[in-house]
């Protein structure tokens, strides 16, 4: 099955591409980015469009949008071959307001977990936690983020907040080791042994 996304057709459209653009349910989107990567959601079909470009063309409904763009974030900043990016198409559409932002925030996105991830790697534990938050405010719950400030906050000495993270990355995805490995981490720098 997860060789089934990666098929690419003569038109350079891979199965996500083609469930995006004639509007598929979200049970079946749900299926189709569980075993997406971030090159499946990034490939761009002849006409440089992404999955996400289709998603907003087509009568793809708010959440099957939402859920393309929040499985990659990247792709909210790539162009076609007439230079629009899905933010460009979701506004010429009409889409939701709420949408519209969406896309709009996720090209930051992209940059402030960047900034998050070098402030980690440098030490500078409090301008990780910013960006972290940041990404968070502004595009919602993720597994990546919570498990990443929860580090952060351990590395800044503030066992109890990092729990709180990895019990929230956890909230986001069950099946996401990293969380359990933050959580245990901050249970151990809390004395919480037992648990």
């Amino acid at each position: 099955t997860g060789e089934v996304v990666k098929f690419i057709d003569n038109e350079g459209r891979n199965p996500v591409h083609r469930a995006c653009s004639r509007g598929a349910p979200p049970d079946l989107m749900e299926l189709l980015l569980s075993y997406s990567d971030k090159d499946t959601l990034m490939l761009r079909d002849k006409n440089g469009l992404t999955p996400l470009h289709w998603a907003v063309s087509s009568s793809s409904d708010d959440t099957v949008i939402t859920m393309v763009l929040e499985a990659c974030p990247g792709a909210a900043t790539i162009t076609d071959k007439a230079g629009r990016t899905p933010y460009d198409l979701a506004k010429g559409r009409k889409k939701s307001a709420v949408l519209i932002q969406k896309l709009e925030d996720a090209g930051m996105v992209d940059e402030y977990q960047e900034k998050a991830n070098e402030a980690l790697v440098s030490g500078n534990t409090d301008e990780a936690i910013e960006y972290y938050t940041l990404c968070l405010d502004k595009f919602g719950p993720s597994r990546l983020w919570y498990s990443n400030r929860s580090a952060a906050y351990l590395l800044g000495g503030d066992s109890n907040k990092a729990l709180e993270d990895a019990e929230l990355c956890l909230k986001c995805d069950a099946n996401f080791a990293d969380g359990y490995a933050r959580k245990a981490s901050a249970l151990h720098a809390c004395g919480r042994y037992g648990v």
